[in-house]
């Protein structure tokens, strides 16, 4: 039995280009570890938002996971054994080796979404189109309600896969913003449906915005 974790940190920027146009990129520190195993490394995102013109309408696209290879190490790795060739009265040595190098599960994002309802509680609804590395292609229809610009309840489904034995499935979550003069810390909570094997999976997020 062991216990997998997986963490990212990330610093983003962004900025409105046009009255339409916004761009917006992330550096991110990711880190993985199994058992005394760990992985480590830089991830870049970047991507656009246009907004139409259009009865609220909005569009985006986002690239994401570019960065160098990751590659485990740790002291699971390390054995304590005598080398061949050494001389038979001479000691163990502990040697050790390494994972090989993987890529980091890179995707293209486009999405749209829709204002149904606007002012203090709002509703808005999402489409996102998803091209993966290692993955199929997949879609997801969702929808989040702002409630008195300060809460934020939110879900998502999967509407189109051509894995049919996808492990995900829909995706709920909160968010809860706290003004702090000019800037705004958010405490962001979401919940992924796993079909098989291992309960939902959770998702929290700290950010504050400037």
């Amino acid at each position: 039995m062991f216990t997998p974790s997986f963490g990212v940190f990330g610093l983003t920027y962004a900025r409105q280009m046009t009255d339409r146009v916004n761009f917006g990129g992330t550096v991110s520190y990711v880190n993985e570890k199994i058992l005394q195993e760990t992985a480590a490394g830089m991830a870049f995102d970047f991507g656009f938002q246009y907004e139409t013109g259009y009865q609220g309408c909005g569009s985006g696209m986002a690239m994401k996971n570019f960065g160098a290879n990751l590659e485990y190490s740790g002291s699971d790795f390390e054995r304590n054994l005598q080398i061949p060739g050494d001389d038979p009265q001479s000691g163990n040595r502990t040697v050790s080796s390494g994972s090989a190098a993987f890529e980091l599960p890179s995707s293209f994002q486009f999405g749209m979404s829709y204002p149904v309802m606007r002012g203090a509680n709002a509703l808005n609804l999402y489409g996102l189109y998803q091209n993966n590395s290692y993955a199929v292609d997949d879609g997801r229809l969702g929808a989040e309600w702002m409630c008195r610009k300060l809460w934020a309840p939110c879900g998502s489904a999967a509407c189109s896969t051509s894995n049919e034995s996808d492990l995900f499935g829909f995706s709920y979550g909160l968010g809860l913003k706290v003004p702090m003069g000019s800037s705004n810390l958010w405490f962001d909570y979401a919940g992924q449906h796993v079909s098989d094997f291992f309960t939902d999976v959770q998702h929290f997020a700290v950010r504050m915005t400037f």
